[in-house]
């Protein structure tokens, strides 16, 4: 699941970086009515009927360096940060919802300073992890349920596979299917339904899921900016650091010739 997710989540990061003046619906696509924009603080006020919430200052996901998985880093690194609810409380459109998670960029100061306070963050993206088992018919539920909502949308369908060992003990071929469905609203916001399933016997290492994943492309050169000035800062960091370590080494010589 949690692959899935990274792979929700990368495509829909993508896909609203290209979001054009067409909408599926004329009204903004928002997440638990929370407006885009509204800091961490802000945003646990809002959803603290919830319950429990992951702290996860520390770390930040940076869609733009993960492929199939999830990559956590510094926070320092980058300029995202990942929040999460774990929680089986919640249901959405009659499904277990088995995480909820929410996704932050740093602020921006005029001169293109990346502010790092938890005042200045600011959520761009959040998505659903639902906790079932009939994938494609969730997905063709929720695809009916979401289009009478949001409008006609645009769907998609990709063909994957693999192999695994199976229960004699071979490795055998299965195949995949995932099915991606977008809308698109007003002022740049979009949402993602994706499912994927396959043929295997065993679960135990599939990545079918179900989730739904919300954003808004106005957040998107932002981020592009928030990226290059932190990576700018990190490489500052490592070479002063590296200066030092180097200087630490000149300062600890000695006249020393043993086992020359």
């Amino acid at each position: 699941m949690r692959r899935l997710l990274a792979i929700a989540m990368l495509c829909f990061f993508v896909s609203i970086c290209s979001i054009d003046c067409f909408a599926d619906t004329d009204k903004d696509i928002q997440f638990r009515n929370l407006q885009w924009g509204m800091n961490i603080d802000e945003v646990k006020n809002s959803l603290s009927n919830l319950g429990s919430w992951m702290e996860n200052d520390g770390y930040a996901l940076n869609p733009w360096e993960a492929e199939d998985v999830i990559i956590y880093t510094n926070r320092s690194d980058n300029g995202w940060l990942c929040q999460c609810y774990n929680t089986r409380e919640l249901k959405v459109a009659g499904y277990q919802v088995n995480s909820i998670y929410l996704f932050f960029c740093y602020g921006l100061s005029n001169e293109t300073v990346a502010l790092k306070n938890r005042e200045d963050s600011e959520l761009y993206m959040a998505g659903y992890e639902l906790s079932v088992k009939d994938y494609e018919g969730t997905y063709e539920d929720l695809k009916q349920k979401m289009s009478g909502i949001y409008g006609e949308g645009i769907e998609s369908v990709e063909y994957g596979g693999g192999a695994y060992v199976a229960s004699n003990n071979e490795w055998t071929r299965y195949n995949t299917t995932t099915k991606t469905i977008e809308w698109k609203g007003e002022n740049n916001t979009a949402v993602r339904l994706v499912g994927s399933w396959d043929d295997m016997e065993t679960r135990s290492a599939s990545s079918s899921g179900v989730s739904i994943m919300y954003g808004c492309k106005n957040f998107d050169n932002k981020l592009k900016i928030i990226e290059n000035e932190t990576k700018k800062e990190r490489i500052k960091e490592e070479k002063e650091k590296q200066q030092q370590l180097i200087q630490e080494e000149r300062d600890n010589r000695t006249d020393e010739i043993d086992g020359l």
